[in-house]
């Protein structure tokens, strides 16, 4: 029993640390030498003897390794594994530097803190008159709130936001990633920003498309009437054909034709497009087919895809049927049968060819980020109603049904809309390093976040004005992929499937044995990092010695049990009914994963002071349980009870760990809502500090002041009804009972009506008046 421990041993420690082949059969022979000097069983040494050469010997050398090992291993993948998952076969090799996948949900025990979110001081950089512009839409946009107005139109190219983060050169903001986002925020925030804020977004990411990877020509054509909204361009890049991609008939195909009278080397185009924001120009990626080599040989070897800016006014592109959708933005149809267009109209240069897909990811990844600060910004507009509508009922002590349950939904509403900052922060820091999967996924968090925010206010807030909800940018989000996400975090996979399906097949096979061992190691080291971890909630795992200890720890543990779930999901050949259900639950989980990160990375920059400490604490506590949870339905998507077992140990050995926050915790931040102070100031940090007249914002700000002001006369009224020198009556006879008593003053009177006369407006507009 004792050496078969010892072996256990030894087995989970190789596994652990992810020792390699030398070292693992080296380790193996001295426990079976020193078996062989103290054991007490001369025949069971020698089978074990027997067992080990016959396990050592084939690993070591490579022809039989390849022959006994690898070549039945790379069938089974070949003939398994890659047809059930036909985007498998198009990876690429893993490059050498860590991925920001990586760093967030891959192996690494401790994680890099990415470039700061902080915008850089600049000289250039005019605070004042973006924040002059947002407060000048105001009044605006408010007017009409269901629809961008012609004069709402005109103020927004007027303010120069359509160019927030274009050179000052192409006559834009110069304003930093996060700065643009502060400012999409702020606009969100604002009531009947909706259409202007999605305007923003859409256009903002052919923008950044054009800026990126636009030649000088392009960017000088395009940039200045883009930033000044002269001219709009969206992105065209959904398809009837998402889900299958190869049934496409979408094409750029390169020949000679005739444009404006003169032949020209160009682009024919066959295209259907759906979803896509009314423009002027339309940004799109096609395949790309150069059958005649015009393009000259280095291009057409590696030609994939073509980013073609195509006109609304060319002959030949039909404008579908608008969309029907509850959106803030009219979406059309395109449809373009042999189009031809100039090659100035492809983006870039004809060097360029074959990098459309990721030229357009550039732009997808702005509107990702942009709908994050979107979704944000509004969160935070319907909390503060909500906050606004609490703390008027603690003001006039109004009993309300079940204020356990209120307490509650407004906390869970005020947490989810906390961490959507941090989310949209974070997103904002990474600018340099953000992947198509990594921003496609933030998005898919900021959409579940914004709509438990939602659902949470919907029994406290007041009506949702038209204009309002970021999620009319939902449909033009990229989808989260699951399987581009779980390679770009884990190398060790992606180096075995993209090996698998190398051509010809001897070049797959020493590529596939090469990549074998690693993969083998990689998932025994999952396995019992997993273990490990989970049976001691990550306390095994170096973290950085911080105020968040406790939380890195945790993260450290779930981040081993995604690896383990990624590499059941990969390489699991058993798929059936519940695959859809399997697959959605982990997405959740590494969303909620994203979070918690965010929180930690945010904890440990300077943005974070020590009062707030306890709201991220529990910010992080409530993504504990989401991924918890997730992982939980994973579990239970399994095919067979021996997977759902097995990950069950690897995973979850001690259950769900993390508990709902208490009635206590809750009151608590209902209190941070309601009490000024640089609590609430940081969970409504969105907001103008200003807003204009006449808006509801600016109802709230008037509410706020006056709640504040008249905070101790109201407190005497409450005691002297407390004491019975008062009978419970209308607040404005209570107010006038206490005047002819003397418990207030004629300026604590003026205070009390005024704060009563903002309620009752705040509760017209609630009812649908008008403020």
């Amino acid at each position: 029993m004792l050496w078969l421990l010892l072996s256990l041993i030894l087995t989970v420690a190789l596994a652990y640390h992810r020792s390699g082949l030398k070292t693992a059969l080296t380790a193996y022979a001295a426990l079976l030498l020193a078996y062989g000097v103290f054991g007490h069983s001369p025949g069971l040494f020698g089978l074990w003897l027997l067992v080990y050469v016959g396990i050592a010997v084939p690993l070591s050398v490579s022809a039989l390794r390849e022959e006994w090992l690898t070549r039945p291993a790379l069938d089974a993948v070949q003939r398994y594994l890659l047809p059930a998952r036909p985007g498998l076969r198009d990876l690429q090799p893993p490059s050498g530097q860590p991925t920001a996948e990586q760093r967030l949900f891959g192996d690494a025990e401790v994680l890099r803190h990415p470039a700061s979110a902080e915008p850089p001081a600049s000289a250039e950089a005019d605070d004042d008159g973006w924040a002059a512009a947002v407060q000048n839409l105001a009044p605006r946009l408010a007017a009409q709130p269901d629809a961008l107005s012609p004069a709402a139109l005109a103020a927004l190219r007027q303010s120069g936001l359509f160019g927030l983060d274009l050179p000052l050169e192409f006559d834009g903001l110069n304003l930093h990633p996060a700065e643009r986002n502060h400012v999409l925020q702020a606009i969100a925030a604002l009531d009947g920003g909706g259409p202007a804020v999605a305007l923003l977004a859409v256009t903002g990411a052919a923008t950044s498309a054009v800026r990126a990877h636009g030649n000088d020509f392009q960017q000088r054509l395009f940039l200045p009437r883009f930033g000044s909204g002269e001219k709009l361009g969206t992105l065209a890049h959904r398809s009837p054909w998402a889900d299958d991609e190869r049934q496409s008939p979408d094409r750029a195909l390169v020949r000679r034709g005739l444009w404006k009278g003169r032949e020209n080397l160009g682009l024919e185009l066959r295209f259907e497009k759906s979803a896509v924001p009314m423009a002027d120009e339309f940004l799109l990626s096609l395949p790309l087919h150069d059958p005649e080599n015009l393009l000259g040989a280095e291009s057409a070897a590696g030609a994939r895809s073509a980013a073609i800016l195509v006109p609304r006014d060319i002959e030949g592109l039909e404008l579908l049927a608008p969309s029907t959708d509850d959106l803030l933005l009219p979406l059309v149809g395109l449809r373009a049968n042999a189009v031809f267009v100039p090659m100035e109209r492809l983006l870039g240069t004809s060097a360029d060819a074959g990098d459309g897909r990721a030229q357009l990811d550039t732009g997808l990844i702005a509107l990702c980020r942009a709908h994050a600060a979107i979704a944000s910004g509004e969160a935070m507009r319907a909390l503060r109603r909500a906050a606004t509508q609490s703390r008027i009922l603690a003001h006039h002590r109004i009993p309300t049904p079940r204020p356990a349950a209120r307490d509650r939904a407004l906390s869970d509403a005020a947490l989810d809309s906390y961490g959507l900052d941090l989310v949209q922060r974070l997103l904002a820091g990474s600018a340099g390093e953000l992947s198509p999967a990594l921003a496609a996924l933030a998005a898919f968090l900021a959409d579940r976040l914004h709509e438990s925010v939602m659902h949470q206010l919907a029994p406290l807030s007041p009506r949702r004005g038209p204009g309002d909800g970021s999620r009319s940018l939902s449909p033009l989000l990229p989808k989260p992929r699951l399987e581009p996400l779980l390679l770009a975090s884990f190398p060790a996979l992606q180096a075995l499937l993209s090996a698998a399906g190398a051509q010809p097949y001897g070049l797959a096979l020493a590529r596939f044995d090469a990549a074998l061992w690693p993969l083998l190691g990689a998932l025994a080291h999952h396995q019992a990092r997993s273990l490990l971890l989970a049976l001691t909630n990550g306390r095994l795992a170096r973290v950085p010695e911080t105020g968040m200890q406790r939380h890195w720890q945790r993260l450290a543990r779930y981040r081993a049990a995604l690896a383990c779930a990624a590499d059941a999901w990969i390489l699991g050949r058993n798929r059936g009914p519940a695959d859809g259900a399997a697959e959605a639950s982990l997405m959740e989980a590494l969303a909620a994963t994203l979070g918690l990160a965010a929180a930690l990375y945010d904890a440990s920059g300077q943005s974070t002071g020590r009062d707030e400490l306890p709201l991220l604490d529990a910010w992080c506590e409530r993504s504990c349980r989401r991924i918890e949870a997730g992982l939980d339905d994973f579990i239970f998507q399994q095919p067979t009870k021996r997977h759902m077992a097995k990950l069950r140990l690897l995973l979850l050995p001690a259950g769900r760990l993390t508990p709902m926050h208490s009635d206590a915790e809750a009151a608590r931040i209902v209190h941070w809502l309601q009490t000024p102070g640089p609590m609430r100031q940081r969970l409504f940090c969105a907001l103008p500090n200003a807003t204009a007249p006449g808006t509801v914002d600016n109802l709230l700000d008037r509410i706020d002041i006056a709640l504040e002001a008249a905070a101790p006369a109201q407190r005497k009224l409450h005691q002297a009804i407390d004491d019975g020198r008062i009978e419970p009556a209308f607040p404005l006879d209570q107010i006038a009972q206490a005047s002819k008593l003397g418990i207030i003053d004629g300026v604590e009177v003026d205070r009390l009506r005024s704060a009563y006369n903002l309620c009752e407006d705040w509760q017209h507009w609630r009812d649908g008046g008008v403020a």
